[in-house]
């Protein structure tokens, strides 16, 4: 049904530019949006695999770039939860960069 999924050290050979303590990193700061926002797990989960799925069938995504990958999946997959909208544009469009 699904392509056998990308290893990490595969994931590693596609993606130079990517140190393998960012992919934690992102998964760290995931984990706090979604405890900050009371997400479901469901919702985490879904955007760790998107972006796993994401890294193993591109190649050379900047380091600039991860963050914003999952950013978007997590904002992807706030669509399928029952939640006010607005605190959600609140921190991801309105938040200023430090």
């Amino acid at each position: 049904m699904y392509a056998a999924r990308a290893t990490a050290s595969e994931i590693q050979m596609r993606h130079p530019a990517l140190h393998p303590l960012m992919r934690s990193m992102l998964v760290d700061w995931l984990a706090l949006v979604c405890q900050e926002y009371s997400l479901r797990r469901e919702t985490f989960y879904l955007a760790v695999d998107f972006v796993d799925r994401y890294l193993s069938l591109t190649k050379n995504v900047p380091k600039h770039r991860l963050q914003l990958i999952g950013k978007e999946n997590l904002f992807r997959d706030m669509g399928r939860e029952v939640v006010p909208f607005s605190k959600y544009i609140l921190y991801f469009f309105l938040k200023k960069k430090p």
